[in-house]
């Protein structure tokens, strides 16, 4: 049952994000950041192809992001891909954030 009421969640939130991201222009700081919070609710639904879609397009807006490297990283080791590429992120985001009390 909790499963169930957590993919209504996620996809509530799929819902309106995709909502802000039809109103507001991809100029807008806001667009990166509402793809990568669509993308982690895409990867909870386990939608693959879509959350990279949505992590590689706000990185492609916003590139070296730490947050979004650290999570599509993670995303590709915990389904065993593109390991190379998801060390060299991480490594980048680490550097992004060393001084980063919150991290």
């Amino acid at each position: 049952v909790a499963s169930s009421v957590l993919g209504d969640v996620y996809n509530i939130q799929v819902e309106y994000y995709t909502k802000l991201l039809n109103n507001i222009d991809i100029e807008n700081e806001l667009y990166p950041k509402i793809l990568h919070r669509r993308g982690m609710s895409y990867e909870r639904l386990k939608l693959w192809e879509k959350s990279e879609d949505d992590l590689i397009k706000s990185l492609s807006l916003q590139p070296e992001e730490p947050h979004v490297l650290n999570y599509l990283a993670y995303s590709w080791l915990e389904r065993n891909i593109n390991l190379d590429k998801s060390i060299e992120m991480l490594q980048i985001a680490y550097n992004k954030t060393k001084n980063d009390p919150y991290k």
